[in-house]
């Protein structure tokens, strides 16, 4: 399900009821990143992005992570 967007990136998050694990999907039209997250201590992951080559920053991918963790 398609949420929002944040800086210009789409964002959608799935639940454990759609697909499991918890999870959120960023991306633009050249990549896309899978943040897993949890419900029980607010912590968030990142899962993978693909394709690679086309993969972010670290800086990018933590700032998005970051977000992700506020309420």
């Amino acid at each position: 399900m398609k949420v929002c967007t944040h800086q210009g990136l789409l964002m959608a998050v799935l639940t454990r009821n759609e697909h499991c694990p918890p999870h959120v999907h960023v991306g633009s039209a050249d990549w896309e990143a899978r943040f897993e997250f949890s419900f029980w201590h607010n912590g968030v992951r990142l899962w993978d992005v693909v394709p690679v080559k086309n993969q972010p920053s670290v800086t990018v991918l933590e700032g998005l992570r970051q977000a992700l963790k506020k309420p």
